[in-house]
């Protein structure tokens, strides 16, 4: 994940640490997060920001429930004058190695109204057979999606709590989060260039 961050817009970005590091030197059990804020001096944007955070601090009350903590880094992925998508890459220390996660938001800013899923693509059998065609052009082989029936991945596209959506400057990303027995925890996206704003 990268910045696609810019400075010549009406609106501002400013950054946003949150961290906790307990005194104990031999406790590794910490939590970090960065995150984005939209600033304006005509504009309020404390309700985009106040879900931001929301999102960003989604696992700062319980840190603890893993064993070397966690960490949220925000990345601002897409902005425009009417458009904004973020998204947090998630780490989780456990006990057994890093659970990853992602997770993203997407505002118009013209009505301040974070964006669903279904206002950015139809989500459908023809998404699912986009993705798997476009999954292998990217990333070529991931297994879980390779050995995942049509309906589980159009079920996983479709979860609120798994899905991902958000605009990048080459086009819309869709993808999820998984966690699998035999494939282990992760998440997947791919570009789908021809929705780009």
């Amino acid at each position: 994940i990268t910045y696609s961050t810019r400075t010549y817009l009406s609106y501002g970005i400013s950054w946003i640490v949150d961290s906790i590091t307990p005194d104990d030197t031999e406790d590794y059990c910490t939590y970090y997060s960065t995150y984005p804020v939209l600033e304006d001096d005509e504009r309020d944007y404390s309700a985009v920001n106040s879900r931001i955070e929301a999102v960003a601090l989604e696992y700062k009350e319980s840190y603890k429930d893993y064993q070397g903590g966690c960490s949220s880094l925000g990345y601002v992925r897409y902005m425009d004058e009417t458009r904004i998508s973020i998204v947090f890459q998630h780490s989780l220390y456990e006990d057994n190695g890093t659970r990853p996660r992602i997770s993203a938001l997407t505002f118009d800013l013209e009505t301040g109204e974070e964006m669903k899923p279904e206002q950015m693509t139809e989500i459908s059998e023809e998404l699912v057979m986009r993705f798997r065609a476009q999954n292998t052009v990217q990333k070529g082989a991931v297994e879980f999606v390779d050995n995942a029936s049509d309906e589980e991945l159009l079920a996983l596209l479709s979860d609120p709590d798994a899905a991902v959506y958000f605009y990048s400057p080459v086009g819309l990303e869709a993808g999820f989060n998984y966690e699998s027995d035999e494939y282990g925890s992760g998440w997947v996206s791919v570009t789908l260039k021809d929705q780009a704003l």
